[in-house]
């Protein structure tokens, strides 16, 4: 899934609106989710940024790309304002003083940004960054930062609302910026979307012929990674549907979207044919557990042999089938499996 970064609720307006983003509670991020993707709002600042996407990557273990999304402040006239920019490569001044540093996405654009630990709002603080990015803004650097860390890809959409490099505003950018965030999200929310289709629509896959199915973005993607990795062991794509029954999957009573569920099921049993036997084991041995009202939550990575569990408990009838189910569980065979022994 992707996770969007924004500085500002107001620059994130219509994405909540439009995109039906639900909140998550998540170490108090101000943090939101639908079906394709997170939306993270850090705040204003670098240090705000780097915390809050740290926090959510490393709780979050399913963001395979973030994107940063913002207005920022023109340095040359090679942009223009009101124009919205992808970005090639983020780099950042703190307190005057030029980080080593530097983080490249795989955008074709030739448009760089610095991230200034302060507002540039004269001609003169302009003119000190224009030697070395086009835009300035106050988070992406530190959001690639973050991504970095992770090895996760990031991208960048950048609108330009004021050319301080030209503009002598002072403090008024700030409150033109804000008199104008409706506007402004509206904008990125359709350059956004734009950018999503162009993707979508550059991979050829046989699998866009099959009408029984329906592909959210975020299942497409995920298809076109497994895809991409399982052809390092098959020879085509569509050798890799045959492997699986393609036929037999279109066939099965089911809504298409439900149909591309499960034949992303499939492709990642034959990408990882024994995690998948791993995994249905946990789960059927902790199946009784589940059942019993029991909420199991795993170590990450399934690193460990440990579990936690929680459960509501409203009467005694509850509480003893609890009782019951732990006292049956078999917490050796559970840990055979966990250290690799699955035919137990």
């Amino acid at each position: 899934m992707k996770l969007l970064v924004f500085a500002h609720r107001a620059e994130a307006q219509t994405f909540l609106r439009q995109a039906q983003y639900k909140s998550i509670d998540l170490h108090g991020l101000s943090l939101y989710q639908n079906e394709d993707s997170y939306l993270l709002i850090t705040k204003e600042g670098i240090f705000n940024a780097l915390e809050g996407a740290t926090t959510a990557l490393a709780s979050l273990d399913n963001i395979d790309s973030v994107i940063n999304l913002g207005v920022a402040g023109g340095l040359d006239s090679r942009v223009e304002k009101g124009a919205i920019y992808q970005i090639r490569t983020a780099y950042s001044i703190i307190n005057d003083k030029l980080e080593f540093k530097s983080y490249s996405s795989n955008s074709t654009s030739t448009i760089d940004c610095i991230t200034s630990s302060s507002r540039t709002l004269t001609k003169e603080e302009a003119d000190k960054l224009s030697c070395f990015a086009h835009i300035v803004d106050r988070e992406l650097w530190a959001v690639a930062k973050a991504a970095s860390n992770f090895s996760v890809e990031f991208k960048a959409l950048k609108l330009i609302s004021d050319l301080p490099y030209a503009e002598e505003n002072e403090a008024g950018i700030c409150e033109i910026v804000k008199e104008k965030a409706e506007v402004y999200s509206d904008q990125l929310y359709k350059e956004f979307l734009k950018i999503e289709y162009e993707e979508s629509e550059k991979a050829n896959f046989i699998i866009n012929n099959y009408k029984e199915l329906y592909f959210t973005v975020s299942q497409y993607r995920n298809y076109t990674t497994l895809i991409s990795q399982l052809l390092t062991k098959f020879e085509t794509e569509e050798e890799i549907l045959r492997e699986i029954n393609i036929d037999s999957l279109l066939n099965i009573e089911a809504l298409p979207k439900q149909r591309s569920a499960l034949l992303l099921e499939k492709l990642r049993e034959l990408l990882t044919p024994f995690n998948t036997k791993l995994n249905n084991q946990i789960e059927a041995i902790l199946h009784p557990l589940k059942q019993s009202g029991l909420k199991i939550t795993l170590s990450k990575n399934l690193e460990s042999d440990q579990f936690k569990i929680s459960a509501t408990i409203d009467n005694e009838v509850e509480l003893q089938k609890i009782s019951k189910s732990l006292k049956n569980f078999n917490y050796k065979d559970y840990q055979l499996i966990m250290r690799g022994k699955i035919d137990v």
